[in-house]
């Protein structure tokens, strides 16, 4: 935890009080009830923060891991999966960042517009500064750069925080490709006319020490990202209600560029979790693609123990309950619509 990491959480809880002054000056009006999104996604990004910062060592033992993962496949077949993963990785990582960018200019391009081109004094956001007048330009562009500043700078810390959990993700795939490759050589043994018993054993117990890393791994990745995806959907969710009240009742007309950011930050934690349980639904596809049939009794049991096992390794799930999937943040959008239809009815 440097300076820059304390001085990062020091501004956070800064923005945190001015949306809580921001929302008691400004409520009964509809605007004040539309900065407790504000209030959430600062709530949020200390929560993500404050998780990370005090579970660093715990965090960076799967970062420990994945390193030795990756120095202990150097050659052949397994190098290039690995190299593979590695491409996937900050492809996935390019994603996230571009959709984070279409958010932060989202959010700010239509004040800036009507700024420009119309000359009108249209907020970023209906936070407040105190001693600062934001009716007169001069104020009026400072809280614009503020507000700009603390909403790209917090995206920082999302972005750093949903890049990690698609890190841990994109590695639980390569490990199931990895003992993917170790049972297509398992197969090969039995193929053989040549019968090498202390070499079937041996390679038979590191695919079991594989298959329960992985059954680990799954269970220290739920450990450490059940309760920061719950915080996210969670939040999400009553941001975007919020902030879709603020269009049809205040006309916070910058509340479009929010709702795209929250929409997206919705689909990209649903994407990782869906990775997530595709990748735990092949574990259970590897293992029964084996030519188990041509394995000794012995050898099937151990097998068939491996599948009850692997078949029990659960994904992450939202309140420890819903799993995070499409499915779930589909289920979200509808919730949403569904709310918004009915703000628009009763108008």
């Amino acid at each position: 935890m440097a300076f820059r990491g304390k001085l990062c959480l020091v501004w956070q809880l800064f923005i945190l009080c001015l949306d809580v002054y921001s929302g008691y000056i400004l409520l009964p009006h509809p605007l004040g009830i539309v900065m407790s999104a504000g209030v959430a996604f600062s709530v949020t990004i200390i929560a993500k923060f404050v998780i990370v910062w005090y579970n660093q060592e715990k965090y960076y033992s799967l970062v420990a891991f994945i390193i030795d993962v990756f120095h202990r496949n150097k050659t052949g077949l397994r190098e290039r999966m690995l190299f593979n993963t590695t491409q996937t990785i900050f492809q996935h990582f390019k994603v996230v960042r571009a959709a984070m960018s279409v958010g932060i200019t989202l959010y700010s391009c239509y004040p800036l517009y009507d700024f420009f081109f119309r000359g009108n004094l249209t907020k970023v956001s209906p936070i407040m500064f105190p001693y600062l007048d934001d009716q007169v330009l001069q104020g009026y562009l400072i809280s614009c750069a503020l507000n700009i500043v603390w909403v790209g700078w917090s995206l920082t810390g999302v972005y750093a925080v949903s890049c990690m959990f698609l890190l841990y993700v994109d590695v639980y795939d390569a490990l199931v490709s990895l003992v993917e490759d170790d049972l297509n050589a398992f197969d090969a043994m039995w193929e053989t006319k040549c019968v090498d018993i202390k070499g079937r054993k041996l390679a038979f117990r590191n695919i079991v020490m594989e298959f329960m890393d992985i059954a680990r791994y799954s269970v220290y990745m739920n450990e450490r990202f059940n309760f920061i995806a719950t915080i996210q959907m969670g939040s999400t969710l009553f941001s975007l209600t919020t902030v879709l009240f603020g269009i049809l009742k205040a006309d916070y007309i910058s509340g479009i560029g929010a709702s795209v950011y929250y929409v997206t930050e919705i689909l990209t934690f649903s994407f990782i979790g869906q990775i997530m349980q595709d990748t735990t639904d092949r574990i259970g596809e590897v293992i029964c693609n084996t030519n188990w049939y041509n394995y000794d009794v012995s050898y099937q049991q151990d097998l068939m123990l491996l599948l009850g096992i692997m078949q029990n390794v659960s994904c992450v799930r939202i309140c420890n309950v819903y799993p995070l999937n499409f499915e779930l943040g589909l289920s979200t959008l509808n919730t949403v619509y569904n709310i918004f239809m009915f703000l628009i009815n009763s108008a």
